[in-house]
Protein backbone atom coordinates (compact mmCIF):
# COMPACT_ATOMS: atom_id res chain seq x y z
CA UNK A 1 0.00 0.00 0.00
CA UNK A 2 2.68 2.39 0.49
CA UNK A 3 4.41 1.59 -2.47
CA UNK A 4 1.61 1.88 -4.12
CA UNK A 5 0.53 5.73 -2.55
CA UNK A 6 4.33 6.67 -3.76
CA UNK A 7 3.67 5.75 -7.39
CA UNK A 8 0.50 7.56 -8.04
CA UNK A 9 2.49 10.40 -5.90
CA UNK A 10 5.11 10.39 -8.87
CA UNK A 11 2.35 9.83 -11.41
CA UNK A 12 0.40 12.61 -10.73
CA UNK A 13 3.59 15.24 -10.28
CA UNK A 14 5.03 13.65 -13.14
CA UNK A 15 1.88 14.33 -15.08
CA UNK A 16 1.48 18.17 -13.47
CA UNK A 17 4.91 19.11 -14.35
CA UNK A 18 4.27 17.87 -18.17
CA UNK A 19 0.91 19.96 -18.31
CA UNK A 20 2.88 23.06 -17.50
CA UNK A 21 5.94 22.57 -19.54
CA UNK A 22 3.29 22.40 -22.51
CA UNK A 23 1.03 24.98 -21.16
CA UNK A 24 4.38 27.54 -21.13
CA UNK A 25 5.75 26.15 -24.40
CA UNK A 26 6.60 29.01 -26.75
CA UNK A 27 4.48 29.38 -29.72
CA UNK A 28 5.21 28.13 -32.55
CA UNK A 29 5.71 30.29 -35.96
CA UNK A 30 3.48 29.88 -39.01
CA UNK A 31 6.99 29.74 -40.93
CA UNK A 32 8.19 26.94 -38.19
CA UNK A 33 5.01 25.02 -38.79
CA UNK A 34 4.55 21.57 -40.22
CA UNK A 35 1.17 20.72 -41.40
CA UNK A 36 -0.69 17.62 -41.80
CA UNK A 37 -3.28 15.72 -44.14
CA UNK A 38 -6.46 14.60 -41.92
CA UNK A 39 -7.00 12.06 -44.13
CA UNK A 40 -3.55 10.23 -42.65
CA UNK A 41 -2.10 9.78 -46.40
CA UNK A 42 1.42 10.82 -45.48
CA UNK A 43 1.27 14.29 -47.14
CA UNK A 44 2.93 17.50 -45.20
CA UNK A 45 2.65 20.83 -45.78
CA UNK A 46 5.96 22.55 -44.76
CA UNK A 47 6.30 26.16 -43.95
CA UNK A 48 9.64 27.79 -44.38
CA UNK A 49 11.13 30.99 -43.94
CA UNK A 50 11.47 33.29 -46.96
CA UNK A 51 14.12 33.60 -49.10
CA UNK A 52 16.90 35.82 -48.35
CA UNK A 53 15.77 39.31 -50.53
CA UNK A 54 12.16 37.97 -51.45
CA UNK A 55 9.20 40.26 -51.27
CA UNK A 56 7.21 36.96 -49.65
CA UNK A 57 6.22 36.40 -46.46
CA UNK A 58 7.49 32.76 -46.27
CA UNK A 59 8.15 29.57 -47.99
CA UNK A 60 5.89 26.51 -48.25
CA UNK A 61 6.28 22.70 -49.66
CA UNK A 62 4.42 19.58 -49.94
CA UNK A 63 5.94 16.35 -49.32
CA UNK A 64 4.91 12.72 -49.42
CA UNK A 65 7.34 10.51 -48.17
CA UNK A 66 6.97 7.96 -51.55
CA UNK A 67 6.06 10.54 -54.08
CA UNK A 68 9.27 13.44 -52.74
CA UNK A 69 7.88 17.54 -52.91
CA UNK A 70 4.69 17.50 -55.08
CA UNK A 71 4.44 21.30 -55.15
CA UNK A 72 6.96 24.57 -53.57
CA UNK A 73 5.10 28.05 -52.93
CA UNK A 74 5.85 31.16 -52.00
CA UNK A 75 3.46 32.48 -49.20
CA UNK A 76 2.15 36.20 -49.52
CA UNK A 77 -0.83 38.11 -47.67
CA UNK A 78 -2.84 40.46 -49.96
CA UNK A 79 -3.43 43.91 -48.00
CA UNK A 80 -6.70 44.84 -46.53
CA UNK A 81 -8.86 41.83 -45.48
CA UNK A 82 -5.54 39.54 -46.07
CA UNK A 83 -6.40 36.41 -47.73
CA UNK A 84 -3.40 34.35 -47.62
CA UNK A 85 -1.98 32.52 -50.50
CA UNK A 86 0.33 29.75 -51.97
CA UNK A 87 2.04 30.80 -54.88
CA UNK A 88 3.44 27.42 -57.06
CA UNK A 89 6.09 28.11 -58.40
CA UNK A 90 7.34 26.78 -61.87
CA UNK A 91 7.17 23.43 -61.98
CA UNK A 92 6.89 20.92 -64.84
CA UNK A 93 2.36 20.80 -65.95
CA UNK A 94 2.06 24.20 -63.82
CA UNK A 95 0.35 26.73 -65.35
CA UNK A 96 2.35 30.32 -64.86
CA UNK A 97 0.58 32.14 -61.86
CA UNK A 98 -0.61 29.22 -60.34
CA UNK A 99 -1.96 30.11 -57.29
CA UNK A 100 -4.50 28.76 -54.24
CA UNK A 101 -5.95 30.68 -50.97
CA UNK A 102 -5.48 28.97 -47.58
CA UNK A 103 -7.65 29.38 -44.80
CA UNK A 104 -6.75 29.17 -41.27
CA UNK A 105 -9.03 27.38 -38.59
CA UNK A 106 -8.72 27.37 -34.84
CA UNK A 107 -9.40 24.45 -32.97
CA UNK A 108 -13.13 24.76 -33.02
CA UNK A 109 -12.86 24.64 -37.03
CA UNK A 110 -13.51 29.08 -36.82
CA UNK A 111 -12.37 31.10 -38.88
CA UNK A 112 -8.72 31.99 -37.77
CA UNK A 113 -8.09 35.39 -38.98
CA UNK A 114 -4.09 35.03 -39.73
CA UNK A 115 -1.82 38.15 -40.02
CA UNK A 116 1.67 37.39 -41.07
CA UNK A 117 4.20 39.27 -38.37
CA UNK A 118 0.98 39.87 -35.86
CA UNK A 119 0.16 36.69 -34.31
CA UNK A 120 2.91 34.08 -33.05
CA UNK A 121 1.21 31.09 -32.72
CA UNK A 122 -0.09 28.98 -35.44
CA UNK A 123 -3.32 27.99 -36.13
CA UNK A 124 -4.46 24.72 -35.49
CA UNK A 125 -5.84 23.81 -39.04
CA UNK A 126 -5.62 24.84 -42.67
CA UNK A 127 -7.44 24.28 -45.89
CA UNK A 128 -6.13 24.92 -49.42
CA UNK A 129 -8.91 25.77 -51.79
CA UNK A 130 -8.75 23.93 -55.11
CA UNK A 131 -5.58 22.43 -54.42
CA UNK A 132 -7.19 18.92 -55.08
CA UNK A 133 -8.24 19.01 -58.35
CA UNK A 134 -5.27 21.12 -59.65
CA UNK A 135 -2.46 18.43 -58.23
CA UNK A 136 -4.54 16.15 -59.52
CA UNK A 137 -4.04 17.20 -63.36
CA UNK A 138 -0.60 18.51 -63.00
CA UNK A 139 0.29 15.06 -62.25
CA UNK A 140 -1.97 13.15 -64.37
CA UNK A 141 -0.33 15.27 -67.23
CA UNK A 142 2.85 14.46 -66.57
CA UNK A 143 2.40 10.42 -66.74
CA UNK A 144 -0.68 8.55 -67.90
CA UNK A 145 -0.31 6.59 -64.55
CA UNK A 146 -1.44 8.59 -61.45
CA UNK A 147 0.80 7.24 -58.66
CA UNK A 148 -1.37 6.93 -55.08
CA UNK A 149 -1.65 8.52 -53.22
CA UNK A 150 -4.05 11.24 -54.22
CA UNK A 151 -3.43 14.58 -52.14
CA UNK A 152 -7.53 15.56 -52.38
CA UNK A 153 -9.04 18.40 -50.97
CA UNK A 154 -7.89 17.90 -47.46
CA UNK A 155 -7.88 19.72 -44.50
CA UNK A 156 -4.61 20.22 -42.46
CA UNK A 157 -3.49 20.22 -39.19
CA UNK A 158 -1.11 21.45 -37.17
CA UNK A 159 1.55 18.63 -36.42
CA UNK A 160 4.89 20.33 -35.06
CA UNK A 161 7.35 23.31 -34.93
CA UNK A 162 10.48 22.81 -36.66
Amino acid sequence: MKYRKLFISITVSFGISNLSISANAAPCEISKSIYSDVNNRGFDLIFGAKLPNSPWFATAIIRHPKLGTLWTFDVTQSNGYGSTALIARAMPNTPPDTSFVISFFNENLESDTFIWGRKLDSPKYAFIQGLGSADYYRRIARRPFLPNPFLSDTMWTHKRCQ
